[in-house]
């Protein structure tokens, strides 16, 4: 396993990890209207976003000749 693989293997562990809060969040909103959820859903889809950024940019460095 390359260097580049373990670290976008971590990036995919956490965008999964904030894409679930995201989503709780987001039931949460749709049960409650409480505006706190609004704002972790807007927070935890944006992380999810950018891990999954990472996730692509060290996979691909990885398999780069």
């Amino acid at each position: 396993m390359t260097e580049d693989r373990f670290k976008g293997d971590w990036h995919l562990a956490l965008a999964l990890l904030f894409g679930a809060t995201a989503a709780y969040n987001l039931m949460r909103l749709a049960a409650t209207h409480a505006p706190r959820h609004a704002v972790n859903v807007a927070l935890y889809t944006t992380l999810t976003a950018w891990e999954w950024y990472h996730v692509r940019q060290h996979w691909r460095a990885g398999s780069a000749p």
